[in-house]
């Protein structure tokens, strides 16, 4: 029995390796690593290092609180070397749960000699995000390696921002995971997302994460849209609509789906919804009307109870 689950599952993998879409995506990863070697040849195999201003200042800002470490084995969160001082989060942070991570930076840039790993990253990441978008695999080289060449990405290895293009690289896998799940394909997707948002934040630069969950929600708009007109009296999505809009104050939409909500038998919580949306927007005398009537049904199974 153990013997043919064996070979079942070995015949799987020569299967896999023969379809031609597997082999073509492996030699879209090999064009990439190539280009991003020779980008940066020879300097990148003969170990040169760039200089990168905003690496050198990192550096000598977090030079005191290594210094203070190297006295008294104690890791400091505050520093004195800039400004007036301030918590060095954002400085030189050193934490040992990143141990248990950091090889995957290594082993998502091939093992590449950096700079190369950098560029290598940013394109094989828009390349996955393209794959999962059901793109040919050779649209979604080309597409990869437009997006890698990006000038804005080149600046910032250039002027050493390495923690926001680690952020960046992170960005369209992250994407690429939560669109699968959309797709029905939970468990990839799930991973994908769990494993790339995870690397994003620990890339350390809070302010692309925030500017990426923007982008998340307006997907998740794209995609309840996309619900709607299929189920267009499914309450949960009706209600969701209504909930969004609402919380981007874009009152016409949301008037329009919480009147449509009213009519698909909405619950209680429903009503609480729309009534808080009618305050937040001094639309009180409406709004006080459905706070109540959910305040009054509360109270009334307080009294059963």
């Amino acid at each position: 029995m153990e013997k043919t689950c064996n070979e079942s599952k070995v015949n799987g993998i020569v299967a896999m390796l023969k379809c031609k879409t597997t082999l073509m995506v492996l030699l879209s990863v090999v064009v990439l690593a190539v280009i991003s070697l020779v980008y940066f040849y020879p300097d990148a195999l003969q170990g040169n290092v760039l200089r990168q201003n905003d690496t050198l200042q990192g550096i000598a800002i977090g030079h005191e609180c290594q210094q203070y470490k190297a006295e008294t084995g104690d890791v400091s969160r505050w520093t004195n070397s800039l400004f007036s001082g301030m918590p060095t989060f954002q400085i030189s942070p050193t934490y040992e749960s990143t141990g248990l991570i950091s090889w995957i930076n290594t082993v998502y840039g091939l093992g590449l000699p950096s700079p190369a790993n950098l560029l290598f990253m940013m394109m094989i990441g828009f390349f996955i995000l393209l794959m999962a978008c059901r793109t040919r695999w050779y649209v979604a080289l080309l597409g990869a390696i437009a997006w890698g060449f990006s000038t804005y990405y080149i600046i910032l290895i250039g002027a050493g921002h390495i923690w926001k293009f680690l952020a960046l690289t992170y960005v369209p896998p992250t994407i690429a995971g939560v669109i699968l799940c959309y797709r029905g394909r939970y468990l990839l997707g799930g991973a994908l997302t769990a494993l790339f948002a995870m690397m994003q934040l620990a890339a350390n630069h809070i302010q692309m994460s925030y500017y990426f969950g923007f982008v998340i929600a307006f997907i998740a708009l794209a995609y309840l849209e996309k619900a709607f007109a299929l189920a267009p009296n499914n309450r949960i999505v009706v209600k969701n609509l209504a909930y969004v809009y609402g919380k981007f104050d874009e009152v016409q939409k949301a008037d329009e789906y919480y009147s449509k909500l009213l009519y698909l038998n909405p619950t209680h919580s429903d009503l609480h919804s729309y009534g808080a949306y009618l305050v937040k927007h001094q639309r009180f005398s409406e709004g006080f009307k459905f706070l109540q009537y959910r305040f009054q049904k509360e109270l009334w199974r307080e009294k059963v109870r």
